[in-house]
């Protein structure tokens, strides 16, 4: 079975932003996406001038590509966990896991940033917190049963 709407409105949601993020860092690092909120504030706070990253500022810029290559793993990794095979295997559960793991300390980390206000980095931290623990109580609780050709196996 695959998993339930809340998991896949939750990780819908927070992985299209994930996924403009990375993709905006990647290709245009330094540039304001509007859906994005405060994400104006966001840039200013590693570069001042608008627009793309200077000349001077570019291992900043390299940084945000980084950064953005792994936003897009993320993002796409849990779209294909949570959308692509109808069947409920061990293999899910345990990605699930690890996401939630990682989503809580993503969300750990960028709430203790004292360097941007919390209407910055608030929404951002609230949506990996919520998605975290969505996938860590799927993973934990959603019976999971054991396939046909599994169970024949064990015999």
């Amino acid at each position: 079975m695959s998993p339930p709407i809340h998991v896949k409105v939750i990780a819908c949601v927070v992985n299209t932003f994930v996924l403009i993020a990375g993709v905006r860092n990647i290709a245009a690092p330094g540039v304001v996406v509007p859906v994005i909120p405060e994400d104006a504030a966001f840039r200013a706070h590693f570069h001042p001038e608008p627009g793309y990253f200077s000349a001077d500022d570019q291992r900043m810029a390299f940084v945000f590509q980084l950064l953005g290559v792994g936003f897009v793993f993320m993002a796409l990794s849990k779209f294909v966990c949570v959308f692509t095979t109808p069947e409920s295997t061990y293999l899910r559960q345990k990605l699930f896991a690890v996401a939630g793991l990682c989503d809580l300390a993503m969300a750990s980390v960028v709430y203790m940033y004292d360097g941007l206000p919390k209407s910055v980095t608030g929404g951002f931290a609230a949506m990996h917190a919520a998605e975290g623990l969505v996938l860590l109580v799927d993973a934990a609780f959603r019976p999971r049963p054991v396939k046909a050709a599994a169970a024949i196996k064990k015999r």
